[in-house]
């Protein structure tokens, strides 16, 4: 860690951020927490950490230099021995198949910071929610997006912005009795509040298998999930209250997996302070 007269903490916003601005907000807030330290902007290369996101690869690209908490690879494209001259850097990274791609010793405390939410004592409204969409940044900002986004609305969903500051956002997820989200971190963060989560699609032809980063963050809770396609959500009845129940399942057998993975997180923290 360098030492700043300020004492403050300077973190990388990623110019190829994968996370929406609750995304970017999430890490400013997280790090201010566990580092007891004002926290401020800075490009790559002159940062202190990078924490939450799939900002691994830019890091080794574009010349990194900063500590590594709870950060992931979006694809396996750094290699072990690309990594090993930096091993000392690392505090945590996000999922095992972050870890193993990169060479990295199994005892390498795991796991999203964003997770750390459960400990923040975010209060749910007593008017609950229904069903809340989280759609990422990339649907949102489409009109073909905000037209399918549009269906959901008129099927009952109520829309968390995906620019949200990210305490109004939790509030919602806190609120709400079931979530469907486009995005990682609407699925991670509804896991830390225990709300049962649906990870979809909005896409013409949808894979059911997560993509590298989920199945990276899901290994660390030890959950096969499947994405579904939105208008799965369309459907009365039956097919809705089989993809609640299952998703409330998934959350809740989460549980236990978070509260180890945070106790891992706060203390590879500890560098930080």
């Amino acid at each position: 860690m360098k030492q700043h007269p300020s004492a403050w903490i300077r973190l990388t916003r990623p110019k190829t951020s994968l996370l929406s601005n609750y995304g970017d907000e999430l890490n400013h807030i997280l790090l201010a927490e566990v580092s007891a330290r004002p926290v401020e902007w800075v490009p790559l290369g002159q940062e202190d950490v990078v924490a939450v996101g799939s900002i691994l690869v830019p890091y080794f690209t574009q010349g990194g230099v900063g500590l590594i908490w709870g950060s992931g690879l979006n694809q396996p494209s750094v290699t072990p021995g690309e990594a090993a001259p930096i091993a000392d850097r690392f505090l945590a990274v996000r999922g095992p198949r972050t870890r193993d791609a990169l060479g990295l010793t199994t005892d390498m405390p795991l796991g999203d910071p964003g997770l750390l939410v459960r400990n923040f004592g975010v209060h749910a409204s007593a008017r609950r929610i229904p069903k809340l969409l989280i759609p990422h940044f990339t649907v949102y900002n489409t009109r073909r997006g905000r037209r399918r986004i549009g269906e959901l609305v008129s099927a009952g969903f109520t829309v968390a912005a995906p620019n949200l500051p990210v305490r109004q956002m939790l509030h919602l997820i806190a609120s709400s009795d079931f979530v469907a989200s486009s995005g990682m971190h609407g699925m991670i963060l509804s896991h830390a509040l225990s709300r049962p989560v649906q990870l979809i699609s909005f896409a013409e032809q949808v894979d059911a298998v997560p993509g590298y980063k989920y199945g990276d963050y899901l290994a660390s809770v030890q959950l096969e999930v499947k994405v579904i396609s939105f208008t799965e959500l369309l459907e009365p009845g039956k097919r809705a209250n089989t993809i609640t129940f299952q998703a409330l399942q998934d959350t809740e057998s989460v549980s236990a997996a978070i509260d180890e993975l945070n106790s891992g997180l706060l203390r590879a923290s500890l560098p930080l302070r």
